[in-house]
């Protein structure tokens, strides 16, 4: 009984704490920040993936390559001026869109698709 429920938990907080890393790195994010700081901070979340750098070199069998063209196709942001941390624990994902022109954040802001 305990092994099903220790699982569920682990999910259950995996679910929170990858969602949270997604929002934090996104409020760190201020316009007129470093774009690659805001990515440094990204990566050192084992669990968070980052996409940046317009479609040159994206795989169309990797999820999070298409879901990064999709967003910007979606928003119709230039190629090369956002990048997207993602939090995909389960089923959905919540993104942080990062605007940015010349390394420079000019926004963010988080999309969630979790439910």
């Amino acid at each position: 009984m305990a092994v099903p429920v220790a699982f569920l938990g682990n999910c259950a907080y995996q679910e929170y704490s990858q969602h949270a890393a997604a929002r934090d790195v996104c409020s760190e994010a201020r316009p007129g920040s470093r774009l690659a700081e805001a990515l440094e901070r990204a990566s050192a979340h084992a669990r968070l993936k980052v996409r940046s750098g317009g479609p040159a070199g994206k795989n169309d069998s990797d999820w999070f390559d298409r879901e990064y063209l999709r967003i910007g196709s979606r928003l119709a942001l230039p190629p090369d001026g956002y990048s997207v941390v993602f939090a995909k624990p389960g089923v959905g994902y919540s993104a942080c869109i990062l605007r940015h022109k010349d390394g420079v954040i000019l926004s963010g802001s988080i999309e969630d698709r979790s439910n």
